[in-house]
């Protein structure tokens, strides 16, 4: 995943992030906005409010616009709590009106917030909610639509970058018998990349599409199938792999 960093303008420096940090966790927002990641960092750095993040993320990508050496005001806990002086703090676009565009830019989110766990050898207790400091319901969306277990667990999927471990995240989700499709990596071309992109975009699973094209549209949307042709070519090599696609296309 790309992040560009946009530096804070020098002005705007003791609003928006006076002290040195050495950080020590993540703090996870929803924005409650409709807006693209750049365009929230922009408009963090314009206002002179004491509002401020490290990190907005969106369904294209991740802008930084806080130095991680620099505190941010974004956890509610006050001039010396530790979620504004510790956290690193990283807003989730498209939160007002979900959808699409949301569920990637969440996916997006726990790419870059496992980025940051695993640069620092932290673990998945590290990562937060904005909620643990203030008691705001935030990130809104995520509680409310998938739970912050649920995210933690997704950011757990971005370490999958094997077929094996892939099928066995999938099945503790639901969505796949995961010993059945073990057996069958290494005779289907690319099913392990099948797996591996699938765990990476399931938050929970969801319902089964009722047909193969519905699948396609859903899985090459998310970013788990980007070759359709390729899979409806060899659709009738196994027969479970069009039910394969379809829960996939039904939990993306």
């Amino acid at each position: 995943m790309n992040v560009t960093y946009v530096p804070c303008p020098d002005d705007k420096v003791a609003i928006k992030c006076p002290f040195p940090m050495t950080p020590t966790r993540v703090v996870v927002h929803n924005t409650s906005n409709d807006a693209s990641a750049y365009n929230e960092i922009r408009y963090m750095h314009r206002n002179g409010a004491q509002v401020s993040f490290h990190y907005a993320v969106d369904d294209v990508g991740a802008v930084q616009g806080i130095d991680l050496g620099r505190n941010a005001w974004h956890a509610g806990d006050g001039g010396s709590g530790v979620g504004n002086r510790q956290g690193i703090a990283v807003e989730i676009c498209y939160s007002k009106s979900g959808g699409k565009r949301f569920r990637r830019s969440v996916c997006n989110g726990a790419a870059l917030v496992h980025r940051l766990i695993t640069e620092r050898g932290w673990g998945l207790d590290r990562v937060t909610a904005h909620r643990d400091y203030s008691g705001k319901h935030c990130p809104h969306r995520i509680l409310d639509e998938y739970g912050f277990s649920a995210f933690r667990s997704l950011v757990a999927a971005q370490g999958i970058t094997d077929g094996v471990s892939a099928a066995r995240r999938l099945g503790e989700l639901g969505v796949i018998d995961a010993e059945y499709w073990i057996g069958r990596l290494g005779r289907i071309r690319y099913l392990d990349t099948l797996l591996i992109r699938a765990s990476h975009a399931i938050i929970a699973a969801g319902a089964t599409l009722p047909d193969t094209e519905s699948a396609f549209t859903a899985l090459g949307e998310a970013g788990v199938v980007n070759t359709p042709a390729y899979w409806r070519k060899n659709m009738g090599k196994d027969k479970y792999l069009p039910l394969l696609l379809r829960k996939l296309g039904g939990a993306v």
